[in-house]
């Protein structure tokens, strides 16, 4: 078999080494909190390469509406709630800040968020600061009240 024609190969470096990896899908997601409330456990964690704290979630809990939604999930990370940005704000601020939220709350998510900050470890830890291989992870957990 011969084939006639004009062949274009396309070539991409293998090496990884200098490259970033990818950011986080963006998204936003709008909740219609059920009796149970919002149903989400948080962690405020600084990964390595970040200025500023961030806020994950470290589980989404059965019967509440991102359970019932299941558009979230542990890993994620909280941008803002409602227009206030939940970016470099203590995990306490994060949770007044959800607490607060009407029956209709508007999530910016970046999924995975964790995972590309170096933290994804961190979601299977106890709730306290932490001291690893000399770095220092501030690490607050809260499980929101089922009223959110």
């Amino acid at each position: 078999p011969h084939a006639i024609g004009v062949w274009t190969v396309y070539m991409t470096g293998y090496g990884t080494q200098n490259r970033r990896p990818p950011d986080p899908r963006l998204q936003i997601i709008q909740l219609n909190k059920n009796s149970n409330g919002m149903g989400l456990s948080i962690v405020a964690a600084k990964g390595a390469g970040q200025s500023k704290l961030g806020i994950y979630i470290k589980s989404v809990v059965a019967g509440g509406a991102a359970a019932a939604d299941g558009r979230l999930a542990a890993g994620d990370q909280l941008l803002s709630v409602d227009g206030h940005s939940l970016v470099g704000i203590t995990q306490e601020k994060a949770a007044e800040y959800l607490v607060r939220t009407g029956p209709t709350v508007t999530l910016e998510v970046a999924k995975q968020g964790a995972v590309l900050h170096g933290l994804a470890t961190l979601l299977h830890q106890p709730a306290y600061n932490q001291r690893q291989a000399g770095a220092v992870r501030r690490a607050s957990e809260r499980d929101l009240p089922g009223r959110l």
